[in-house]
């Protein structure tokens, strides 16, 4: 386990490279081995340009380490995160479809593994998460623009010009968003 200041919980929270700070670590302080450290510190990342928590991204990251099902008190105590932090990041990971339950005779646990299908996993999150989003902003953009053009009153000139930037973009965005779906084949 990671003592006091090199729990894993406090290096994601402070947004530290785990592989930096592992190399500090005496050997045998940590349940995980340094390549364990380095692909949860990818997913940490991952996960985080789409928004989600960094202990999401180190539960995910985790599961994806291990070759078989792991329950919920497990991957708590192998991040060193509270069954409440792990039980909520569970709950997330279950509705990206990141991870699933596994259901073993005999144990009444529940236990989980990482969905392996990455590209359907960032599919999802595009098509759920990104492009909902970009939609929302594109409304917003095209309403700025109705207003410029609609204003009887003075608007300062550069405002102007940097809203007539964003519904550029916002127009680009046409081409470049259908690529993007036939990349991830949402």
């Amino acid at each position: 386990m990671f003592e006091d200041e090199f729990e894993l919980t406090s290096l994601i929270s402070k947004n530290i490279e785990i592989s930096k700070v592992l190399k500090n670590l005496p050997e045998g302080d940590s349940q995980l081995n340094e390549l364990e450290l380095e692909v949860i510190e990818i997913f940490v990342h991952l996960f985080k340009l789409f928004g989600a928590p960094k202990s999401v991204g180190a539960i995910y990251g985790f599961l994806f380490t291990v070759d078989h099902p792991v329950a919920m008190e497990e991957i708590a105590s192998k991040l060193d995160v509270s069954l409440g932090s792990a039980s909520q990041g569970l709950k997330t990971l279950r509705t990206l479809g990141a991870v699933k339950p596994v259901y073993v005779q005999g144990d009444r646990r529940t236990l989980y593994e990482a969905e392996m299908n990455l590209r359907s996993v960032i599919s999802k999150q595009v098509s759920d998460v990104i492009f909902p989003q970009i939609d929302n902003a594109k409304t917003k953009i095209s309403g700025l623009g109705e207003r410029v053009r609609n204003q009887d009153f003075e608007l300062n000139k550069e405002l102007k010009i940097r809203i007539g930037i964003l519904e550029r973009l916002s127009k680009r965005s046409n081409v470049i968003l259908p690529a993007i779906k036939k990349i991830f084949e949402i």
